[in-house]
């Protein structure tokens, strides 16, 4: 439970980041997190704000506990890739 909570705080945190950088997350799957720029609507920026959107993305994961009930633990670390170029999307199944 208490990953999940980590994770929850952390999320939220990046939810905001997300909304004020204008980049759309996509989805979340396990422990990791998915945001596009340019997807929804036309962002000739969108590279700027893709960049800016995972540094301060980094920074909010440095200022989130890993266990709030034990500060000893610290603080959230995290990687970031970026990709540039097409993205296509399917659903598989029914």
């Amino acid at each position: 439970m208490k990953v999940m909570d980590m994770l929850g705080r952390l999320y939220h945190k990046l939810d905001d980041v997300a909304h004020e950088h204008g980049v759309f997350k996509v989805e979340t799957i396990g422990d990791s997190y998915m945001a596009v720029a340019n997807l929804i609507e036309p962002q000739p920026d969108h590279t700027a704000r893709i960049a800016a959107f995972a540094l301060e993305a980094i920074s909010a994961a440095s200022t989130t506990m890993v266990d709030t009930e034990d500060p000893a633990r610290g603080y959230v670390n995290i990687r970031v890739g970026v990709h540039s170029g097409p993205v296509v999307a399917s659903v598989v199944g029914q």
